[in-house]
């Protein structure tokens, strides 16, 4: 077939076979698949399409193809960029640099309903997120750590372990959470047992969180060889909720 071709300045018009014509705007060779292309790489300026439907500078909306510093992005604007879209595909309203899929810099409101999905990594560029556990069928919130139940509806239940210790020794135990719920609280106490307490000397003792669970331990300076049997023991509490 035939191809033609109007040049005036820098529009350029191209034409086959008298069925469809393609425009392009500071370029001979507009893309294959555009009706209308437009084209800057003077170094300085973006290529920038305007639209305006009220008299007056300025109040026109821009949307235009950023280049600066090889961003390559997308853009709105009217006063101030409004709307951002990277080449990553990162949507950004109120923000030039969106850090995730749609970021917002102020106040949303929502007519209607927000799904929200199941995360899993938990960490503190996660601190402030929120996710659904189909597991329990319940909201949790990331504290930069573990994903923590949030308030309303909870259910909870206490787990404990206890662990004891002689003279000179040390022990420990684990309070583990059940499958699908999560530690929201860790604490311990402990006692002497057996005949003759006045023998015992120093203890140390406590519980602390590790992921999904609660550890007792203790240690006991004690007498080397008492002469009646006895102990210092600890119960450590996990509180799970879900």
């Amino acid at each position: 077939g035939t191809t033609t071709q109007t040049k005036m300045g820098g529009l350029n018009i191209i034409g086959a076979n008298g069925k469809y014509s393609k425009l392009g705007i500071g370029t001979t060779t507009p893309n294959e698949a555009s009706l209308l292309h437009l084209y800057r790489t003077d170094g300085t300026h973006n290529a920038e399409l305007d639209i305006q439907s009220v008299a007056g500078k300025g109040n026109h909306w821009a949307i235009y193809n950023d280049r600066a510093n090889g961003a390559n992005n997308l853009k709105f604007w009217h006063g101030d960029d409004r709307l951002t879209i990277t080449k990553d595909g990162k949507v950004g309203i109120g923000t030039t640099t969106p850090g995730s899929k749609l970021s917002v810099n102020g106040s949303m409101d929502v007519n209607g309903t927000i799904k929200i999905g199941s995360q899993s990594t938990c960490d503190s560029s996660k601190e402030g997120a929120i996710r659904y556990n189909p597991t329990t069928k319940s909201m949790q919130f990331c504290d930069g750590s573990s994903w923590k139940a949030m308030g309303g509806g909870l259910t909870c239940t206490i787990v404990s372990c206890k662990y004891w210790t002689s003279s000179w020794t040390s022990n420990s135990c684990t309070a583990s959470c059940p499958t699908g719920y999560i530690l929201t609280g860790c604490s311990s106490i402990w006692e002497i047992e057996g005949r003759n307490p006045a023998i015992f000397d120093l203890y140390r003792g406590g519980a602390y969180p590790n992921g999904n669970a609660c550890i007792g331990a203790g240690y006991n300076a004690g007498a080397a060889s008492p002469s009646t049997p006895w102990y210092v023991s600890g119960r450590a509490y996990a509180v799970c909720c879900k």
